[in-house]
């Protein structure tokens, strides 16, 4: 990541699936409400269900494209920081092999949510586990990817570790209370935030001709660096509250027959990251949704 470009491309992918699952948690969130509005119960007693990545069910039969994407794109990461290493034959950039780490444990987790969509014989929620080990190695490399930095330079990449600390402690939450829409929501704001942050890292420190160039001894622009991280927090909140809006009245304008096929959808996507388990559960829910409906 030692490059302009090495920023944006994690950044371009933070903020891609962030927002992809933005929209996929509001939207169960919403329709689970106007189910319980339907059938005349309270909207304390939801059937909101999260999952770690979500399906496409406009295409490919709900096939996790989002998790091949995943996996496509970590791979795609792995294989140019490789390539990008090697200079005169010889390996010489190491850091490299830093980026390749996170890479790699990103692309595991969507592999491992894969595993479980087609139902191979793995506990349920190892995808979660996987992701929060994820984020866990992210913030472990960054902790010691900054040894002999300019000051700037180890500010804004520690201030990083502040979303990927709320994402660890929200994607533990959401892991055993999978019907907590705020931990989801939390999830995803942690990782918008390092998305947008990521974008703004590569142009502070390496900036395009006829951008300013930040001095990075200079405490007083690192004062500036530390305000501008929370617009980051202000925007990426806004951003996450228009789709919040926009998904709302889409829900709105749906009738019976769509809540209750897609409750439906949702129900045995639940069963199939559940591998079986809670599974005559979650059939018994998706019969009773049905008589309601």
């Amino acid at each position: 990541m030692g490059r302009l470009s090495g920023h944006l491309l994690p950044g371009f992918f933070f903020i891609s699936f962030a927002l992809w699952w933005a929209y996929n948690i509001f939207f169960r969130y919403y329709v689970s409400r106007k189910e319980a509005v339907i059938n005349g119960r309270s909207r304390k007693c939801l059937r909101y269900k999260s999952s770690l990545l979500f399906p496409c069910h406009t295409c490919c039969n709900g096939a996790p494209v989002e998790a091949f994407l995943i996996v496509a794109a970590t791979t795609i990461g792995i294989i140019g920081e490789l390539v990008t290493g090697f200079r005169g034959g010889q390996f010489v950039n190491v850091g490299n092999t830093q980026h390749m780490s996170m890479y790699f444990f990103f692309g595991l987790m969507a592999f491992v949510n894969i595993l479980l969509h087609y139902k191979f014989s793995i506990p349920p929620s190892t995808d979660y586990a996987v992701a929060l080990l994820a984020i866990v190695n992210e913030a472990l490399l960054f902790a010691n990817h900054l040894h002999g930095r300019p000051p700037m330079d180890v500010l804004v990449h520690t201030l990083l570790l502040y979303p990927m600390a709320a994402s660890l402690l929200c994607g533990a939450i959401e892991m055993a209370y999978r019907c907590q829409v705020l931990a989801a929501l939390g999830r995803t704001y942690g990782t918008i935030v390092q998305g947008t942050w990521f974008c703004h890292v590569g142009f502070i420190l390496y900036p395009l001709p006829g951008m300013r160039v930040w001095d990075q001894e200079d405490h007083s622009q690192m004062t500036v660096i530390t305000t501008l991280f929370t617009v980051h927090l202000a925007v990426d909140l806004i951003v996450l509250m228009v789709i919040a809006g926009i998904v709302n009245l889409r829900v709105r304008m749906m009738d019976r027959p769509s809540v209750q096929r897609v409750l439906k959808n949702i129900n045995v996507r639940f069963m199939k990251d559940s591998n079986g388990s809670n599974g005559d559960a979650t059939r018994a829910m998706i019969s009773e949704s049905e008589d309601e409906l």
